[in-house]
């Protein structure tokens, strides 16, 4: 018994359920946005999202098979073979635009343009992840495009949500930021030039607290302005305090790569908790 629940733990850390079932939040929060509450509809698309996302790191497990060796938190990786994740990234594609056909074809062309752009991302050669500050805009821009994967299908405007879109953004990019500082070693390993490895960690910390001082300065000018109903503006106002004052009572800023982990961690947490509560609350 103990082995069985070791292998599947050691299978859920190599395709990286937790990172996909937290970015599958994204497209999940612009459907909810739209004004889409029924479950089953909520629920089918959550799990077409999903296997979207989950094809995407598998894919960019599959240009990192080797650089991910170098790191000690990506050890788990190496238990399939290289060409294991490319076959799971590519089902698992298949499987999400199947889903998503129901939608039309402009949101299947968007499900494959954000695979290809996340395979841009990932090329191991000229892949914009080795680039400082361009690894980070390239967070940015998938931010706002995850959104609108999800509140275009009930939806057709892009300017009136466009800020709800950069309110997710800015707390995406703030994060890989934070996940830059944890991978920092192992990238200087590899010889990648992120913006942890080129800037320092100081810089990087400033910069990533810039971006979600940002999303909470967004957050209240999207209530202040109708956009968002009090439900979601208290939940997620708290979760920034908390986390700033964590970061302070922490003192993250004189971290390493566990301090790092253990933010990370709580701010998913709190976010998770907020969009939790603002779901129930609207239910």
């Amino acid at each position: 018994m103990n082995l069985v629940k070791e292998n599947i733990s050691i299978f859920f850390d190599a395709i990286r359920f937790k990172e996909v079932f937290l970015l599958t939040g994204f497209p999940i929060m612009g459907f909810l946005l739209s004004g889409s509450w029924e479950l089953a509809n909520v629920i089918y698309h959550a799990f077409a999202f999903f296997l979207l996302f989950l094809s995407i790191y598998q894919l960019n497990a599959y240009f990192g098979y080797v650089q991910d060796f170098k790191n000690e938190r990506l050890k788990g990786l190496s238990k399939f073979s290289k060409n294991f994740y490319l076959k799971v990234s590519l089902i698992c594609l298949g499987a999400s635009l199947i889903l998503l056909s129901i939608d039309g074809a402009f949101i299947i062309l968007l499900g494959v343009g954000i695979y290809l752009l996340w395979a841009l991302y990932s090329q191991p050669v000229f892949g914009t992840k080795n680039y400082p500050l361009l690894g980070n805009l390239t967070h940015f821009i998938m931010g706002i495009i995850h959104f609108f994967l999800g509140f275009l299908i009930n939806s057709s405007s892009f300017l009136d949500p466009m800020f709800l879109a950069i309110y997710f953004s800015l707390l995406f990019t703030g994060g890989h930021l934070i996940h830059e500082l944890i991978d920092c070693h192992a990238d200087k390993k590899n010889k990648l030039k992120t913006s942890a490895t080129f800037f320092g960690q100081k810089k990087t910390i400033l910069m990533s607290q810039i971006l979600f001082i940002c999303s909470f300065l967004d957050l209240i000018f999207l209530y202040t302005n109708d956009y968002l109903p009090l439900t979601f503006f208290i939940p997620f106002s708290f979760a920034f305090i908390i986390q700033v004052s964590f970061f302070i009572i922490l003192k993250v800023y004189k971290e390493s790569e566990n301090g790092f982990l253990r933010y990370r961690q709580l701010y998913r947490y709190l976010y998770l908790l907020a969009g939790g509560l603002w779901i129930v609350f609207n239910y």
